[in-house]
């Protein structure tokens, strides 16, 4: 089903058309034009409602088509997030779907006629049952002609999906042909195959007829041969194989093992991004060297040697991020997420757009993507900041003009967010970790504020980045800010992403040296002055909720009170218990003990480090929260808790969703959830609203 409405009654796309702007005067140079467009003004006054900060997407996102003439995106339609697209000339939206118990959560131009995209649900609880999803879908611009090119998955609980990902578009040949590039599991479970797929016909070609192992990954030439595997035959082990053509051999180019050569849980070490042009030279990202921080080199692989350094930062590992011009045929820049977002250009074209768009959007990370197809010279332009959520733009560089297209939360903006101000944490042993801080609007130099210590999940991962919507911790640390307390989003050790002595000095120190880092944010945090020691409390989710419970046991005194969401809190349970799905996963229990120790040989220094074991330490208020369907923490690791502590006559507050995984998805539960501790936080730390 489709329809065409006019923009002005589409909510979703309010803006467009609102603001088209000049980006010069007519008869001004380039040089002149760098001062005249002033930033559009979103302030208000009022207080944001919590479902501004933990409601479901407003959009799925936006895409340009190539010639620059359309672009995709998602509506509420049917109550369901529905694909759309926008004749930018006519001003007239055509709604392609109009799914009633899925929502398009993702979509690709396949050519300026045709689409392709997949379904999910992005309002309903994370558990098996509700979390349908998948498939590969084509349209027409137009609505027409839609096949299925793999059906929509069955519950997850019960079955691993078999079908299609989009992986990217052929090459160019001079036409506009119908087929994309996708990977497929449909072969085997165990091996990632990429395919070429006709969108149309459905008609499939095999590209990974000759595969080295179970391979996961994989890197493919701009002629769009796959001549890069990475595989992980453990959960511990990273081989890269190589091959010179389709039909060559594959031959072992890198193989890593953590704990002994490796800097990153998932990379080891070695990273291959992207062939150049030339289809031999291989860019990489690597620790080469003895380097602390990876970055990008190029390489040989058929001689196995590095060539030039490409780019590196002073303070993060650069592991992706290239962008490449496929018309020019060149590498033209690159992202770096640092402290804050910046990119690199290495082209004098590009980066004179990107003086053009900053002078024009000033105060936002301003990033865009080009089309040239037809002589339209349009770019897609993606505005964002910690006090802006993103709104996207259309930048026509031949009128030199910029049309507003997308805000995606107009009910946040400078009024209602604060400052996302990175930090570095000095830790007792000499590190300098990176971190993020959220004050009030109201602060007052010399105020000593409530504090939460907000503590990422993973533990293996960089869970937050500079921006809004850029991480759970992001938006919490937002809310609660805008609720008069001073957020503190530390990092810590085996947070990848910023150097290798920062990960691998997180090995086995689970509940031990991770914590420390915690206490250390805390003391930086006071001894700066904003954070009253007395009035302190600690949560997160996951990895986040078990270093609350491990920092209550391991210093009693220093938290006033805590939320453990979703948190393991006997680590010989979570490898062992026949309810989680970590068990059944020989690299996922790797990987665990490399991180916290063996079970079968040192079961006293796995215990010392589960909390459930030691809750007669706990002395400070606790909420305990958790998905009833939870199967990365299964619901048994909350039980725990509440009853290790109720033996030592300690009641904790105790918070249980149903229908709840690993996460909470539907946003109901959300608000309640963050109502709960809310709640919580202003009566243990004396807040009166």
């Amino acid at each position: 089903m489709r329809r065409t409405i006019s923009v002005a009654s589409l909510v979703v796309l309010s803006y467009l058309g609102a603001v088209s702007v000049p980006l010069m005067a007519a008869d001004a140079s380039p040089s002149a034009a760098q001062t005249q467009l002033p930033a559009v003004s979103l302030e208000s006054k009022s207080l944001a409602p919590m479902e501004a900060y933990f409601g479901p997407p407003k959009t799925m996102g936006i895409a340009l088509s190539p010639n620059g003439k359309y672009i995709a995106t998602s509506v509420p339609n049917k109550g369901r997030m529905n694909l759309a697209v926008v004749d930018l000339s006519a001003r007239s939206v055509n709604v392609l779907t109009s799914f009633e118990n899925f929502d398009v959560v993702e979509f690709k131009w396949v050519n300026n006629k045709r689409l392709v995209f997949s379904l999910g649900n992005i309002n309903e609880p994370l558990n098996g049952d509700h979390q349908r999803g998948g498939g590969f879908y084509a349209v027409d611009r137009d609505g027409g002609n839609p096949r299925a090119l793999t059906e929509n998955a069955g519950s997850q609980r019960t079955s691993v999906y078999r079908g299609l990902s989009y992986l990217g578009a052929v090459p160019d040949d001079g036409t506009e042909n119908d087929d994309v590039l996708a990977t497929s599991n449909e072969r085997s479970e165990k091996i990632l195959d990429v395919v070429r797929v006709n969108t149309r016909t459905g008609r499939k070609q095999l590209l990974t007829t000759q595969v080295p192992g179970e391979v996961a990954g994989w890197v493919l030439d701009h002629n769009a041969v796959p001549r890069v595997a990475i595989m992980h035959p453990s959960g511990t082990t990273a081989i890269i194989q190589y091959r010179e053509n389709a039909d060559s051999p594959w031959q072992e180019i890198h193989r890593a093992e953590l704990g002994r050569d490796s800097f990153a849980p998932d990379d080891l070490n070695f990273i291959p991004l992207a062939f150049d042009f030339d289809n031999r030279t291989l860019y990489v990202a690597s620790n080469q060297g003895g380097r602390d921080r990876a970055a990008i080199y190029k390489f040989d692989p058929a001689t196995k040697k590095f060539g030039d350094l490409v780019a590196e930062h002073a303070l993060v590992d650069v592991t992706s991020g290239l962008l490449f011009d496929r018309d020019e045929k060149k590498l033209v820049g690159i992202t770096i997420d640092a402290d804050k977002p910046t990119t690199q250009w290495f082209d004098a074209e590009y980066a004179r757009i990107q003086k053009l768009l900053d002078a024009a959007l000033p105060g936002t990370y301003n990033s865009f993507t080009r089309s040239r197809a037809g002589g339209e010279k349009k770019s897609l332009v993606e505005a964002r900041s910690d006090r802006q959520p993103p709104r996207y733009y259309i930048l026509d560089e031949t009128k030199l003009t910029l049309e507003e297209v997308l805000s995606t939360n107009e009910k946040l903006g400078p009024a209602q967010l604060v400052e996302q101000r990175p930090i570095i944490v000095p830790t007792r042993d000499g590190k300098h970790i990176p971190g993020y801080l959220f004050l009030p609007k109201n602060y007052e130099a010399g105020q000593r504020l409530p504090l939460l210590i907000d503590v990422h999940g993973g533990p293996h991962v960089r869970a937050d980045f500079w921006g809004w919507g850029r991480g759970v911790g992001v938006e919490e640390g937002q809310f609660f800010a805008s609720r008069g307390y001073a957020v503190l989003l530390p990092n810590f050790r085996m947070t990848p992403g910023f150097g290798a002595d920062i990960f691998t000095s997180g090995l086995r120190e689970i509940g031990r040296k991770m914590s420390e880092d915690k206490e250390d944010a805390l003391a930086w945090a006071v001894a700066q002055g904003f954070a009253d020691a007395k009035r302190v409390c600690i949560f997160g989710h996951s990895y986040g909720g078990y270093a609350t419970l491990a920092g209550l046991v391991k210093t009693p005194d220093l938290y006033r009170c805590g939320v453990a969401s979703m948190a393991p809190s006997d680590l010989r349970l979570i490898l062992t218990s026949a309810h989680g799905d970590i068990p059944q996963n020989e690299g996922g229990v790797q990987f665990w003990e490399a991180m916290a120790g063996n079970l079968k040989t040192e079961p006293d220094f796995v215990d010392a480090a589960s909390p459930a074991l030691h809750a007669a330490r706990i002395k400070s208020p606790l909420l305990i929260i958790h998905g009833e369907d939870d199967v990365r923490v299964p619901l048994e690791q909350a039980e725990h808790m509440r009853d290790a502590l109720r033996k030592v006559g300690k009641e904790p507050e105790w918070l249980v969703v149903p229908e709840e995984g690993h996460g909470f998805g539907k946003a109901e539960n959300r608000y309640l959830m963050y109502t709960k501790m809310l709640d919580f936080f202003d009566r243990q730390l004396g807040v009166d609203r």
